[in-house]
């Protein structure tokens, strides 16, 4: 997992060398495969190591603070934020928060 990991993060370190925004913003989809390609691999060896059924694993292992580093989302690359624009969001007091604060 370490030596993808770091095939990873050489790869996006050296996509910040050449866009000029952050996060992937300046990302291009013919680049994109290279990510997916790491990222899945990443992901198959985390299954792959675990000991148990993924439907076990302890998800408080993965609150904490977190960096966006690099994102492939067209979303994000085309409105420069997660979230809907608000032309396109609609009337903010429909939205259903399911119980969040």
């Amino acid at each position: 997992a370490s030596v993808i990991k770091s095939e990873l993060m050489n790869l996006l370190a050296g996509y910040a060398n050449v866009e000029n925004r952050p996060c992937g913003l300046d990302g291009k989809e013919e680049t994109d495969g290279a990510v997916h390609k790491l990222t899945q691999e990443l992901e198959e060896v985390f299954r792959n190591d675990l000991d148990y059924e993924l439907r076990m694993f302890d998800d408080n292992k993965l609150l904490g603070d977190w960096e966006l580093t690099y994102s492939t989302s067209f979303k994000f690359r085309r409105w420069q934020a997660v979230l809907n624009s608000e032309n396109t969001m609609g009337n903010i007091n429909q939205v259903e928060t399911d119980g969040l604060t």
